[in-house]
């Protein structure tokens, strides 16, 4: 995308938010995505620039984003069921990572959605295998694996202190038209509530601390 053209999109997609723009309404970047990732300062909306682009860190379409809570980095996840941790800093690229999720067998699912807890910063992802998985990317483990929903899980989100965690289950079309089926794919909304246990950060197993 040449910038012109990205700052256009910035533009249109700035235009589109039907709130008043305040510094603390939005997110420090905004994240545009298609096989690249490209971030841009938002801070003043009447002056917008480029801040950075990225090539994505994985390899198949992308799907869903989520910016850090500090603003350092981001997670992506794809359709290919692997999620990227991505730093900004130049500094910090040894801390960069991939890895698998949503996958059962030989069966590879779409991570759907990606969100941060507020208060923990670990993150949940969401995937059209219809499970969710809470994780710390600091440790890189598995905080909490939950069981399978009947249908895929679009999309997800917590509130505002972490208490709740929300998702949708309903058909996606990843598997297309053909495999729709009407009297079987109802859309339900889930609400869960997180145990500290399942959304808050701890060293990894076998880590020796110092």
């Amino acid at each position: 995308m040449e910038e012109h053209s990205f700052i256009h999109l910035i533009a249109r997609c700035l235009n589109a938010l039907s709130f008043p723009f305040t510094k603390n309404s939005f997110e420090k970047f905004l994240q545009l995505f298609n096989m690249q990732a490209s971030y841009a300062d938002v801070n003043t909306p009447e002056k917008v620039t480029e801040f950075k682009r990225i090539t994505s860190p994985l390899k198949y379409q992308t799907r869903c984003v989520a910016a850090f809570p500090d603003q350092q980095g981001f997670l992506v996840g794809s359709i290919e069921g692997r999620v990227g941790v991505h730093h900004l800093d130049d500094a910090q690229q040894s801390k960069n990572f991939t890895f698998k999720c949503h996958r059962e067998g030989n069966e590879i699912y779409s991570v759907n959605s990606l969100n941060f807890h507020p208060v923990h910063h670990t993150f949940a992802t969401a995937g059209s295998d219809g499970a969710f998985n809470f994780w710390d990317k600091d440790s890189k483990q598995r905080l909490k694996a939950m069981s399978r929903c009947s249908q895929p899980i679009p999309c997800s989100a917590f509130n505002n202190d972490g208490s709740i965690f929300v998702y949708s289950v309903c058909y996606d079309w990843s598997k297309g038209a053909e495999n729709h089926n009407p009297s079987t794919a109802k859309t339900t909304i889930f609400l869960h509530l997180p145990q500290e246990s399942e959304v808050k950060g701890k060293p990894r197993v076998g880590t020796n601390k110092k």
